[in-house]
């Protein structure tokens, strides 16, 4: 199910930024999200049928899987928030895509979608989890993981994800700059955040073999959108920055 009109959203957001979060606002409390046409590069809107979704507490469901959990336990990533949305996005739409759908390819996000959430994110809708690591050779941070998502009152719609792997060390020592799967450290301290600000859930579209291995749930449409509509009844600004993004914890 989608909308029949292909719509430029920069051309929209640039215009007039305010009506544009507007009508984003409005599609994504619809169920709606974007997805641009691999042949065309038009943007339509979606709305998924069955629905996933993660809980956002171990009591509702959620669970780390053990392997993410001696990620998270050894530290070997610098895990922030909101500072690089537009480079996070950009490495989504690369060839290492990773998205809460597991779908491989890079085509569903293109420029147009890019520079449009560029103005979500500038008006707080939209948000990003960094994951770093520190290049020895340089001493600066380098980025090789992330997701971001749209927050709509209490909702939250995780968009897509990454992460850079790089292959060992003919000594078999771990590169200084290996990504793997930072993505799904990444995923954890989203989870764990929007629990602390108090959202209900997110949304991750369809249902996967990635996100099932953290308790993802699938539901009817009618059912999601009943969901959603209780957890945007309430306006409450910037959810996202309720509390202080604050390192992530293996027992949540």
């Amino acid at each position: 199910m989608h909308a029949p009109a292909p719509i430029r959203l920069a051309d929209i957001a640039r215009a007039d930024p305010a009506f544009f979060v507007r009508q984003m606002r409005d599609l994504y409390a619809a169920g709606f999200f974007p997805m641009a046409d691999p042949h065309t590069d038009e943007i339509n809107f979606y709305a998924a049928d069955p629905r996933g979704f993660l809980p956002l507490t171990t009591a509702d469901g959620f669970r780390i899987p053990a392997t993410v959990q001696r990620d998270i336990r050894s530290r070997r990533f610098t895990i922030t928030a909101d500072t690089a949305f537009e480079p996070v996005m950009r490495q989504c739409a690369g060839p290492r895509r990773e998205s809460p759908s597991n779908q491989s390819d890079s085509t569903w996000i293109n420029e147009d979608l890019i520079a449009a959430y560029a103005v979500l994110h500038n008006h707080n809708m939209a948000h990003s989890v960094e994951a770093w690591r520190n290049d020895p050779e340089s001493n600066t941070p380098v980025l090789v993981g992330g997701i971001y998502g749209i927050s709509l009152n209490h909702a939250f719609f995780a968009e897509s994800m990454f992460h850079v792997p790089r292959p060992r060390r003919p000594d078999s020592a771990r590169h200084p700059l290996d990504g793997s799967g930072a993505s799904s450290v990444c995923l954890v301290a989203l989870i764990q955040h929007l629990a602390r600000c108090g959202y209900h859930f997110c949304d991750t579209q369809v249902i996967t073999p990635h996100v099932a291995r953290f308790g993802a749930q699938s539901i009817t449409r009618d059912k999601f959108d009943a969901m959603l509509a209780r957890a945007v009844r309430r306006e409450t600004p910037d959810l996202f920055n309720r509390v202080p993004f604050t390192p992530i914890t293996t027992n949540a």
